[in-house]
Formats: structure tokens, sequence, C-alpha cells
């Protein structure tokens, strides 16, 4: 099972792009969708195949790829996290 770790600043914004996303791939149960505030990613990161991290984490994007250069990696847009377009997210993960 492919596990999908989505991180944002304290972890309860995020809930309804996690939502999103779960609807988004309801047809697919190769996925798990966890979300997580960015203070745990160090700690809990090694345990997903995707990181995925909410635009106000950016500024954290290079320690969390130099911490897991083997997992992939998404930065969301403002706007994809705001709107919960979870288009691309899906694209990645299912490259």
């Amino acid at each position: 099972m492919t596990q999908i770790g989505l991180f944002c600043a304290t972890g309860l914004s995020s809930a309804l792009l996690v939502k999103a996303l779960k609807e988004q791939l309801a047809d697919d149960q190769h996925y798990q969708v966890n979300s997580a505030p960015f203070s745990e990613i160090f700690m809990v990161g090694n345990d997903y195949d995707f990181l995925i991290l909410a635009p106000q984490t950016s500024f954290n994007q290079a320690k969390v790829a130099a911490a897991f250069p083997d997992k992939k990696i998404v930065l969301l847009t403002d706007e994809e996290f705001l709107s919960k377009n979870v288009a691309r997210i899906v694209e990645e993960i299912k490259i």
C-alpha cells in the first residue's frame, strides 16, 4: 500500500485537503492518506512513500529533501491548498 503524508503547520488545516484526496482516490484501495503537523515530519517521514507539503511549510522543503532523499516530495501551491485542488497530487503519485 502506498502511504501518503500531508504535512502542514499544525496538521489541522490539511484535514479538508486529505478528505478531498481520499475521495479522489476512493476507487483505488492501494493508497493510505494521513495528515500531520510539520513538526512531526522528521519523526514519521520514513513511514510514507510521498510527502506532501502545504505552502506554509515551503521554507523547509530543502531540509525535507535532504532528510528524505528517496521520497517523492510534492510542494503544494497556495491555490491548490486553498481550493483543495488535488488533481496534481493524484497525477504525481500515480506516475
